[in-house]
């Protein structure tokens, strides 16, 4: 899932952009800046949002990064979100009681107990999913329908794995809703703001 920032916010000055090169260095620095801030308000709004561990959209990894920055001949930048899925051991937490099963917090806003949930550490599984000290797997009854609320996949029979939601799908869900589309007004702006700070240190 791909977010792009572009000269967008700079059209009613193409004229100027064209005519002299340093304005169009000016767009493309105005460009990567505003890319730059962007990620980290993507950063925190998906934070805010999910319940994802501290660092785990941080700009080391490539679950949020920005993988083109914009140059003179293609001036668009492009954040990308992982859409990797992301078990629910993410969001393990130890608050909820004793007992058994596995305790989560998806939302930050409250923690659900999976009473027959247990941590699965399968290798081939945990090199494709974002996990944390294995995948959260929920065995069944024979014969009893998987009644959980998250994301499941099925590994065996009656035995299921838990999944939250992936970085890209709080990025820009289905109905194409999310951060990224709350972000592309602000992102036009900032371009602009960025740009026009530029020129006025020119004297333009």
């Amino acid at each position: 899932m791909t977010f792009s920032t572009e000269v967008r916010g700079l059209r009613e000055f193409q004229s100027l952009i064209d005519a002299r090169d340093d304005v169009a260095r000016f767009a493309v620095q105005a460009v990567n800046q505003a890319t730059r801030d962007l990620r980290v308000d993507a950063a925190r709004e998906i934070r805010q949002q999910i319940n994802f561990p501290a660092g785990f959209v941080a700009p080391r990894n490539d679950r949020l990064a920005i993988i083109q920055k914009a140059t003179p001949k293609e001036p668009v930048a492009i954040i990308r979100a992982a859409g990797r899925a992301t078990s629910l051991s993410q969001f393990v937490t130890g608050a909820g009681g004793r007992g058994r099963g596995v305790a989560v917090n998806i939302r930050g806003s409250g923690v659900r107990r999976f009473q027959r949930a247990f941590i699965f550490r399968g290798r081939r599984i945990s090199a494709t999913t974002d996990a944390r000290g294995g995948l959260v797997a929920l065995r069944v009854r024979r014969g009893e329908r998987l009644r959980a609320s998250v994301a499941a996949r099925q590994i065996d029979d009656g035995l299921y794995l838990l999944y939250g939601p992936s970085v890209a799908q709080v990025a820009l869900s289905e109905d194409n809703t999310g951060v990224f589309r709350d972000l592309e007004e602000p992102g036009a702006r900032l371009v602009e703001r960025y740009f026009l700070r530029r020129l006025r240190s020119v004297g333009l």
